[in-house]
């Protein structure tokens, strides 16, 4: 019995480890930061969007911009609507 929870909750947390690092973070957070990026920098920098998030410094900086972008956003929507 122990087997097949331990076999779900390993999968349950494989899924969610997906989410985050796929989803959240190449996604949501590289993207977004890869548009700030070309935007500030008038389509000069990034040359190419890397497959891996966490690849090379460019990529690095992307996530982190984008991640950056995106709380900043929710702290300031939670601050002033909640």
């Amino acid at each position: 019995m122990d087997e097949i929870f331990g076999g779900f909750f390993r999968g349950l947390a494989h899924g969610i480890g997906y989410f985050v690092g796929e989803v959240l973070c190449k996604y949501l957070f590289q993207y977004s930061g890869a548009l700030v990026l070309k935007i500030l920098s008038i389509g000069k920098y990034p040359q190419v969007l890397d497959e891996d998030p966490f690849d090379s410094f460019s990529s690095i900086l992307m996530t982190i911009l984008g991640a950056i972008i995106w709380i900043g956003g929710l702290v300031f929507l939670l601050s002033n609507y909640a």
